[in-house]
């Protein structure tokens, strides 16, 4: 009795695998080399400048102001009468009837007298006038103050203000300026002389 040989489908396959020839293998193909690409530089790093801030031009050095000085004031003298006045002054004025003399008398005591009277000279007028005391009667009488070369005084005739003088004195004059108290009326630069042939 003839057997009939079962083979498992599996079991074919394999043999059948392994009873194939096997393929020759074909020559592998080179690849061809990969392209090359540039490479680009690398970015140098971009330098930060360093802000330097402006040099300031150095401000002018400020002058030195010297110190000033102290001015000292000399005090201011008191109103004293003047020795250097004790004396006898004279101003001629000129009349529709003739010449007149003014004298005015100063004594070291501050005291100041005034009388005018008519004459064809000054010393014959001052010989009909003298001495001049304060205690003539009907005469300027008055104080006088002195200031450096201010002089100032005001004549007054039984109690009453007549004549108001101010000025300066140089030298042997006194340059005044004359007010008559009763209307106002005020001369300026009236000259006084110095009498030196009142003695």
């Amino acid at each position: 009795m003839k057997h009939t040989r079962i083979v498992a489908p599996f079991l074919l396959a394999t043999l059948i695998a392994c009873a194939a020839p096997t393929p020759t293998p074909a020559p592998s193909t080179p690849l061809p080399p990969a392209p090359t690409f540039a490479t680009s530089p690398t970015p140098q790093p971009t330098p930060t400048p360093t802000y330097a801030p402006p040099t300031a031009t150095p401000a002018p050095p400020t002058p030195t102001t010297a110190p000033t000085a102290t001015q000292t004031l000399a005090p201011t003298p008191t109103p004293t009468p003047l020795a250097a006045l004790d004396g006898v002054f004279f101003s001629e004025i000129n009349t529709a009837s003739g010449k007149a003399f003014s004298f005015l008398r100063f004594f070291a005591d501050g005291n100041v007298v005034l009388n005018n009277v008519r004459a064809a000279d000054a010393p014959s007028a001052w010989n009909s006038v003298r001495p001049l005391t304060p205690d003539t009667p009907n005469l300027g009488t008055g104080k006088y103050t002195f200031r450096g070369k201010e002089i100032a005084f005001t004549l007054s005739n039984r109690g009453d203000p007549v004549l108001e003088y101010a000025g300066t004195i140089e030298g042997n004059r006194l340059i005044l300026t004359e007010k008559w108290v009763p209307t106002g009326v005020t001369t300026q630069n009236v000259t006084f002389t110095r009498a030196d042939f009142a003695r």
